[in-house]
């Protein structure tokens, strides 16, 4: 039972630093699909 307890502990550890990850990496990837975007509509 203590095992099962770490490991979910571990599990929400690894959530926590991939959803920090992402919170810092989302406004770059906005950023990088809108320039996309832009660049599919000036080929239009």
């Amino acid at each position: 039972m203590k095992r099962l307890a770490l490991n979910s502990i571990k599990l929400v550890d690894a959530f926590v630093s991939i959803y920090d990850f992402l919170k810092e990496f989302n406004p770059i990837l906005q950023a990088h699909l809108v320039r996309k975007q832009m660049d599919n509509n000036c080929k239009k």
